[in-house]
């Protein structure tokens, strides 16, 4: 839900109201956005992430060679 307050928007997201989806960055994600980024024209942006239940991210964990053992 959005609202103008003196030119300025404000905006409540409920969760009971969110449709999480999985078009985001990483595919093991599903993202529900939270109305931030039309509450302020596109400067900013929120949304929530939760976990795909049984997927799990296809990337290793990055190591620095410098801090493996010697």
């Amino acid at each position: 839900m959005q609202k103008l307050y003196k030119n300025q928007a404000f905006t409540i997201a409920h969760a009971d109201d969110g449709k999480f989806v999985g078009e985001g960055l990483r595919a093991f994600f599903e993202y529900r956005q939270l109305g931030i980024s039309e509450a302020t024209k596109g400067k900013f942006d929120a949304h929530v992430i939760r976990a795909v239940p049984g997927m799990e991210s296809p990337a290793e964990f990055a190591t620095n060679p410098e801090d493996a053992p010697k």
